[in-house]
């Protein structure tokens, strides 16, 4: 290798070299401003101090004092309070100025629920063997089947008059001994010979069944 070849290649070397040491350098730079960064950050976090939380009362503020209630029972039914025999809670001036005097509350003693358990306690009683005596009744009126009712007849095969809920209702009370009313009866208007559907109620939930059969009386 000739003289001046030689002298290129130190100078490419030497260049080189130096590109490389600025590199580095370069980056040592950066990564030392961004430890910097991070040291700065955590020295700020650690001394950083939240302020303290106000309270209400710190603040001045005073809560409303819950209002007292007084427990009481039904008389009979209050609007928008309830039914006889409910056990409510209203404001004391409610109750010592307008439901007491009016007679239709008092104060929930544990003698007066003793005395509204009872109660209710004989009302279900009382409910459940009208139930049971509908339900007999139902029985009795499909055993029968039918009652039969006598009417005088006219020349052209009419019956005089009509066949009334009232006749009716006295031969099933004859019959049956049933307390019922003629305002419980469905009844057909009837005005001929023949059988008739017809119903009573005997209870909101019952309902018996049978036929009026209505023949010429001699």
């Amino acid at each position: 290798m000739d003289y001046y070849s030689q002298m290129n290649a130190q100078e490419t070397a030497t260049r080189t070299l130096a590109n490389r040491l600025l590199s580095a350098a370069l980056f040592l730079g950066v990564v030392g401003a961004t430890l910097c960064m991070v040291d700065s950050s955590s020295q700020a976090t650690q001394h950083f101090v939240a302020p303290p939380v106000q309270t209400q009362a710190a603040r001045g503020y005073i809560p409303h004092a819950v209002k007292p209630k007084t427990k009481i029972v039904l008389n009979r039914g209050v609007e928008g309070l309830g039914k006889q025999g409910d056990v409510v809670e209203v404001a004391p001036g409610y109750y010592r100025n307008f439901l007491y005097p009016t007679g239709q509350a008092d104060i929930a003693t544990p003698a007066k629920l003793e005395s509204i358990r009872k109660q209710q306690e004989a009302e279900e009683k009382a409910a459940e063997e009208a139930m049971a005596a509908a339900r007999k009744a139902v029985t009795s009126l499909a055993t029968i089947g039918k009652f039969v009712v006598k009417k005088e007849v006219g020349p052209d095969g009419q019956i005089f008059g009509s066949v009334s809920e009232q006749e009716v209702v006295d031969i099933i009370r004859r019959q049956m001994g049933l307390n019922v009313d003629k305002k419980d009866l469905i009844l057909p208007e009837i005005k001929e010979l023949g059988s008739f559907p017809a119903e009573i109620k005997l209870h909101p939930k019952v309902v018996g069944k049978f036929n009026v059969v209505v023949e010429k009386k001699k």
